[in-house]
């Protein structure tokens, strides 16, 4: 009875409103979805029977529960949009785990049953993936052959500098290049071509999340333990008497920035900030007084506090 619908006051029951109009065409006799056997203001209309008419209070669309459906899907969407997972980068930083991610990448590709045939990749693009791998892999090589190399050469200095006199001549370390090196040369910018290769991968219609998995361009959920997370890298610099402070946000959607200063005992909320920087332009409590500042922050999440408060960072401000 309460709801919108019902209302005298509502647009929809308003006899001045196009829809109630005897003139429109949803009212009119020969339109499709009003046939003389079942107009939409006839009694026998589905959505009009005696029974449930669209303005009794027993309608589906007029009940309480119906709208509370409508409200809670709302806001259970809404809730999925607020704590939806970011994800790890797919492509790993550390050397030796990019080689195992671009083996895993080409293997995939073109393996018994590669996706590149799926995918429509060219010939050409998979051989250039190969041929890069092939250089990769060798540089690799040579890098760890480089690295002995390095420590031969290094104790060979050390020896000329022994305090002991030698009598036997030295033989100059020679440098080992490591054998099969790729006849086929790729340019630099190679993975930044293989990103972009990825990018029109994603997009490819016969592409499906399996497919990423399965090729690990897709990067990892991050799951965080809001009971346990802390603000990290809080840092605080003084401009001109006002201080800017700054932490690492993650996934949190705000922070709460606590502060003592001068002779106080307990931290007071400065402030709430959506994002990850602050300011404090407060003067000093006594004027041409220095004054000392403690900051620390904890994680909001909706608005409410998260997780472990931060460490204590402490600056000084000059009266």
């Amino acid at each position: 009875m309460g709801h919108p619908l019902n209302s005298v006051g509502h647009p929809l029951n308003s006899a001045s409103h196009p829809l109630n109009s005897v003139g429109h065409p949803l009212n009119s006799v020969g339109h499709p979805l009003n046939p003389v056997s079942r107009p939409l203001n006839s009694v026998g209309h589905p959505l009009n029977s005696v029974s449930r008419p669209l303005n009794s209070v027993g309608h589906p669309l007029n009940s309480v529960t119906h709208y509370l459906k409508i409200y809670s899907k709302d806001l259970f969407q809404n809730n999925l949009k607020i704590i939806k997972m970011q994800k790890t980068y797919f492509l790993p930083d550390a050397d030796a785990a990019r080689l195992t991610w671009l083996i895993n990448f080409n293997n995939k590709l073109t393996g018994i049953g590669g996706y590149g045939a799926t995918l429509g990749l060219t010939p050409a693009q998979l051989l250039y993936i190969l041929n890069g791998l092939k250089m990769l892999t060798y540089i690799f090589a040579m890098m760890t052959v480089a690295e002995s190399f390095s420590q031969t050469c290094t104790s060979f200095k050390d020896g000329f500098n022994s305090p002991v006199i030698g009598t036997v001549p030295q033989a100059i370390p020679v440098f080992n290049v490591p054998p099969n090196a790729p006849t086929t040369l790729v340019p630099f910018g190679f993975f930044a071509w293989i990103l972009e290769l990825v990018a029109s991968i994603k997009t490819n219609s016969a592409y499906t999340e399996q497919m990423g998995i399965d090729m690990k361009i897709i990067g990892t959920d991050i799951v965080i333990n809001w009971l346990t997370a802390q603000p990290t890298k809080v840092k605080v610099q003084s401009s001109a008497g006002v201080v800017h402070g700054s932490f690492l946000k993650g996934q949190a959607s705000g922070g709460r920035i606590e502060c003592k200063r001068a002779t106080e005992t307990v931290f007071t909320t400065l402030t709430n900030v959506s994002g990850a920087k602050f300011i404090d332009d407060r003067p000093n409590l006594v004027a041409g007084q220095a004054e000392t500042r403690q900051y620390r922050v904890w994680y909001l999440l909706n608005n409410v506090v998260k997780g472990v408060v931060s460490a204590v960072v402490t600056i000084t401000i000059e009266g």
